[in-house]
């Protein structure tokens, strides 16, 4: 979507407004937007009412301009009179492409082109390190919950002890918890417990 917003102010503020009227000049138009916008710049014009596009220019050398006679967003632009977006998979790949009717020429469309592939890569990336460290933060937690709990169950058996010792009237050894917790104002209230019964 982020790939698809910048293509399209790319097209509206940069591409549309510097399109040459001469025919002459469109092949260099191209070369000379691509770099500016960094995406492929195509000029494509409509032969049919459904199409073939016939590229008119192309700023991308690599490729044969063929593969743009059927592009779906460019003939979405050509119908709607307006400007489309979206995404399209072409020889493996997936590009995020957006195209608009040239101005006073509404049988040509000019499209944007921009390949996805490193974007998506780092989404890939991203999702991945974030499923390791929610993994190992998963598993951290479960170990630290089990430690604590542990520790917690301890210290109220130890509790449970010491009640059961005062109920047998073993009034001698004090009940110490050090903690701040509820757990500690129990032992607390037990060691009390056991001094008056030990003066009874």
């Amino acid at each position: 979507n982020q790939e698809l917003r910048s293509l399209a102010s790319s097209l509206q503020k940069v591409v549309l407004p510097k399109f040459p009227a001469e025919y002459d000049l469109r092949a260099q138009y191209v070369n000379e937007m691509a770099p500016a916008v960094d995406a492929r710049v195509a000029i494509l014009d409509v032969l049919g009412d459904d199409g073939p596009l016939e590229p008119n220019a192309d700023s991308n050398l690599d490729e044969r301009s063929s593969d743009l006679e059927e592009d779906p967003i460019a003939l979405l632009a050509l119908r709607r009179g307006g400007e489309a977006r979206g995404i399209v998979h072409r020889g493996g790949d997936e590009y995020a492409e957006v195209a608009s009717p040239v101005p006073n020429e509404p049988r040509s469309v000019v499209l944007l082109a921009s390949p996805l592939r490193a974007q998506l890569q780092t989404v890939s990336v991203v999702r991945r390190r974030l499923l390791i460290a929610g993994a190992v933060s998963t598993v951290f937690s479960v170990l630290v919950g089990y430690a604590a709990a542990r520790l917690f169950a301890r210290r109220l058996r130890r509790l449970e002890q010491a009640a059961e010792k005062i109920a047998a009237g073993n009034f001698e050894e004090p009940v110490i918890d050090a903690g701040r917790d509820e757990v500690g104002q129990l032992a607390r209230g037990f060691e009390r417990m056991r001094l008056r019964l030990s003066t009874l």
